[in-house]
């Protein structure tokens, strides 16, 4: 039986290096395409993906069991992204020369009305507002829903509604206008 997200991270404060293992094997996929889907760029995936996960087990010990293990570790891995797109003056791009740029795309976005190739949609993702991409990539990718994505971006589920909601009109605007 697998042990939930916050017994193991309860075991990582006392010391516990294998729960930490276990929580790293769970979550190293999901994270690493969040920060591949917000930045476009895999190895700048790569690096916030390390840069996460040092943090992750530094901050073990801040962890409030109250909260979802799960969303506090997206919540500090959009603060990880913010903090590197301010340091290194991050412009969103797709890296197509990458082998691995073929991440799977959710046919939840394809049900927007649009059997889009991954490239087409990728681009679109990357020409949204950053605050928009993130809440877009949080709902249709990780399946968040309005209130956890409040918490992981700091808002309330208002604002998160809106960014949803205009996020995905202009993706559906940016797709037919590469359409056409």
């Amino acid at each position: 039986m697998r042990a939930a997200d916050e017994i193991l991270i309860m075991a990582v404060r006392a010391g516990n290096r294998r729960a930490f293992e276990e929580l790293y094997e769970r979550y190293a996929v999901a994270l690493y395409n969040f920060f591949v889907r917000t930045t476009g760029l895999l190895s700048f995936g790569e690096k916030l993906y390390s840069i996460l996960f040092v943090r992750a087990y530094r901050a073990a010990h801040n962890y409030e069991p109250r909260e979802s293990f799960r969303i506090w570790l997206f919540r500090h891995g959009r603060d990880v992204v913010r903090e590197q797109w301010d340091l290194e003056g991050y412009k969103p791009r797709w890296d197509e020369t990458d082998p691995r740029a073929a991440l799977e795309i959710d046919p939840e976005l394809t049900a927007i009305g649009y059997p889009e190739s991954l490239a087409r949609v990728r681009e679109a993702l990357l020409h949204l507002l950053p605050t928009q991409r993130e809440v877009v990539v949080l709902e249709k990718y990780h399946g968040f829903s309005l209130a956890q994505i409040a918490r992981i971006v700091r808002t309330t589920e208002g604002e998160v509604r809106t960014r949803l909601c205009t996020g995905m009109a202009e993706l559906r605007r940016l797709l037919v206008e590469r359409e056409t």
